[in-house]
């Protein structure tokens, strides 16, 4: 697992460490050197180098002048900008004794210099809003250089808990310190380009309690699939691997109902059977002959449901969503039935994952796309608080929440941007609810997304990546814990 922290928690962090002897400047220095190591490591020998130093007024300004005076001791030239004077107690002394070298502060970028790196410590964290006439400026020159740009800690401009920026320097890699913050997970890989992280000493005296549930979020990477995912016993049969329910399809939208179903059936529900209306029934059964097909009226047995995917939208299907409801069973919500729940809100329970992307989202929240954008964390919260469900809020990376514990999905690729994927997470996540008959909805969420995510990218790896399809996912999912 991933761990990232928010920004309030890491000073948390930081303050316990303090109040058990640490010394802040030990962490400044450690900090340091590992930025030396990981410019080696980019860029090789740093002996006649010129290395540009970006550095803020604060403690992430103060990591800037102490690795600038050890690239001064590798024998490289180190030219330090401050955008700003030195504020905090650490800048102020990292910047004198650099200054003790007798080596300038700038205060612009000089021109005519051919640098061979550059160093961003402008702003931590800790920053938010806009950022200022003069440093906008400077970032822009920054972007343009010619050469590898490393990020301390998050790259400057981009919020520490959100990930949502309006002008950022554009990181070739994001060093961060002791562990990620959430915001370098959420900001587009454009933006904090290789992710590093360095041990810089607070984990001897571990990580403090979580005060909010999104303060330690442990987020899911590939070799945690095979764990995630429900085993089978050595007798087990169709009725002990669940029995999955897909409330799915309508004339001229089968493909999403078909997508969800091949995606159930891949990810090892025991019996798929899929209620439909009469007419679109044979073209599923040729499509997805595995499954089976039922009306309504029928009453289908089932151990977790599916409801939504290009269902369409009418009174009669608002009725059959509160109906199956009614059934308290684990139940997923996708597409049409959140339309539906938009427009008459309902109280879910915890027994349902709604699984909007942000367009939907906004739609259940009454505002706007952008509003989801920014603070993706936030919708989360809100969403469980106005439906009082787990939420899984699909994105680039996707945030996950439970109403006691958050998650986001990281794993994937732009492959996934196209018609039937979320068709395919929905029919994959109620599968996997089947199976594990609503234990632990956040492992459920967990393992759907990534197991999706490392199935595109395992196609990813074999052919052009617009030509990636849901077919091709379904296919791959079997062979991603090989």
């Amino acid at each position: 697992m991933i761990l990232s922290v928010s920004p309030d928690h890491m000073k948390r962090w930081e303050d316990a460490a303090f109040c058990n002897g640490t010394d802040p400047w030990r962490l400044v220095q450690n900090a340091a050197s590992a930025v030396l190591d990981l410019a080696k490591e980019l860029i090789g020998s740093l002996e006649g180098k010129n290395i540009l130093i970006v550095c803020g007024p604060g403690n992430n300004g103060a990591d800037g002048y102490a690795c600038a005076r050890l690239f001064r001791q590798e024998q490289a030239f180190p030219y330090v900008v401050a955008v700003e004077e030195a504020k905090t107690k650490l800048a102020i002394r990292a910047q004198s004794e650099y200054e003790s070298l007798n080596l300038p502060v700038l205060r612009n970028i000089p021109e005519n210099i051919s640098f061979d790196l550059v160093i961003d410590a402008i702003y931590g964290i800790g920053f938010r809003g806009s950022l200022s006439e003069h440093v906008l400026k400077t970032v822009y020159q920054i972007n343009v250089l010619s050469c590898p740009i490393i990020s301390i800690d998050i790259p400057s401009g981009v919020e520490g808990l959100t990930g949502a920026f309006e002008h950022s320097v554009m990181a070739n890699a994001t060093l961060s310190m002791q562990c990620h913050k959430h915001g370098v997970l959420l900001a587009p890989k454009e933006v904090v380009g290789a992710l590093h992280v360095a041990d810089i000493g607070l984990f001897q005296i571990g990580i403090p309690n979580a005060i909010a549930p999104f303060d330690i979020v442990y987020s899911a990477e590939a070799f945690d699939l095979k764990d995630l995912l429900p085993s089978r016993k050595s007798n087990a049969h169709k009725g002990d691997c669940g029995r999955a329910l897909l409330v799915v399809g309508s004339m001229g939208m089968v493909g999403a109902a078909s997508t969800a179903a091949k995606a159930c059936l891949r990810g090892g529900a025991g019996l798929t059977t899929i209620e439909c209306d009469k007419f679109i029934m044979p073209i599923l059964q040729t499509i997805v002959p595995e499954a089976m097909c039922t009306l309504a009226e029928e009453n289908p047995q089932f151990d977790a449901v599916l409801i939504g995917c290009g269902w369409g939208k009418s009174k009669e299907k608002f009725l059959r969503i509160q109906a199956l409801l009614k059934e308290r069973k684990p139940t997923v919500l996708d597409a049409d039935a959140l339309n539906m729940i938009a427009e008459t809100p309902l109280h879910l329970g915890k027994q349902v994952i709604i699984t909007p992307h942000l367009g939907e989202a906004a739609r259940l929240l009454a505002t706007s796309v952008d509003a989801i954008a920014k603070n993706k964390i936030e919708a989360c919260f809100q969403l469980h608080e106005k439906y009082g469900c787990s939420v899984l809020l699909k994105d680039a990376v996707s945030v996950l929440y439970d109403g006691n514990k958050m998650s986001l999905n990281v794993v994937g690729t732009p492959a996934l941007a196209k018609g039937g994927s979320g068709d395919l997470l929905a029919g994959l996540l109620c599968a996997l609810l089947a199976q594990n008959r609503g234990e632990n909805m956040m492992r459920s969420m967990q393992a759907a997304c990534l197991w999706m995510g490392m199935a595109a990218q395992k196609v990813q790896g074999k052919r052009y990546q617009a030509t990636v399809n849901s077919n091709d996912i379904i296919e791959a999912l079997g062979y991603c814990c090989i």
